[in-house]
């Protein structure tokens, strides 16, 4: 830094009273203008590790600085931006937009192993249920008649699900409040999302298991598909 050394004669020193008191007065960012102080917030607001009151933003200007008119200017440039300026119990933070934070949004799900006992005691419960009984029943006796049991997945895409089998794309089964579809953030938890067959699907019935034994080779087609039991 370099420091410059004023000699100033006893017939000056009106003059530098007039300077130092100018210098006394003068506040941070005497000649920022409006642009400059929305920049000056934004920096504080990014820098801030939580939400940041609006006196605490009021010490960084000049006495007067309309600092919520400057808030509120900054909210409406980031309102269709991917970080909205939001107000949080009267404090003012940056944060991701609600309508992307889907994309940031990762779900993990965790499988447990069960204990040898509990599988013995489900397996147990499920056999004595009646129509579990029944259902195994029948498969082994399609069996010996020389049919093979097929399943399939319980989360199916739009097209074996209904377009395979010749559904309009306006059938009603396609609305959603008929039909569980599952949510962008589902799909991508799962590893199916983006795939050619359109949008997934809690299955809604056992067709999809034919087309997919149809899809698995050539006829002839023996196979009784149960669904789920």
């Amino acid at each position: 830094m370099v420091q410059a050394n004023m000699n100033i004669d006893a017939g000056d020193a009106p003059e530098a009273d007039e300077m130092e008191a100018s210098q006394a007065v003068v506040r941070m960012h005497p000649r920022a203008d409006r642009s400059q102080h929305l920049r000056i917030i934004e920096a504080i607001l990014f820098a801030a590790e939580a939400p940041v009151a609006i006196e605490k933003l009021q010490a960084f200007f000049p006495e007067g600085t309309d600092v919520a008119g400057l808030l509120a200017d900054l909210q409406a440039n980031y309102a269709n931006r991917g970080v909205n300026l939001m107000q949080i119990a009267g404090h003012w933070t940056l944060r991701t937009a609600e309508d992307l934070s889907f994309v940031l949004r990762r779900e993990t799900f965790e499988q447990k192993r069960l204990s040898k006992a509990a599988l013995e005691t489900l397996a147990i419960v499920a056999y004595h249920q009646p129509v579990t009984r029944a259902v195994a029943e029948i498969c082994d006796i399609f069996r010996s008649l020389g049919f093979a049991v097929a399943v399939g997945p319980e989360v199916e895409d739009e097209w074996l699900n209904f377009f395979a089998l010749n559904f309009p794309e306006k059938h009603p089964a396609l609305d959603a409040h008929d039909t569980l579809f599952l949510s962008e953030a589902t799909e991508a938890a799962l590893g199916v999302g983006g795939k050619p067959g359109g949008r997934f699907l809690l299955r809604t019935h056992t067709s999809p298991v034919q087309i997919r034994t149809m899809l698995a080779g050539p006829p002839p087609y023996r196979a009784v598909v149960p669904g789920m039991w």
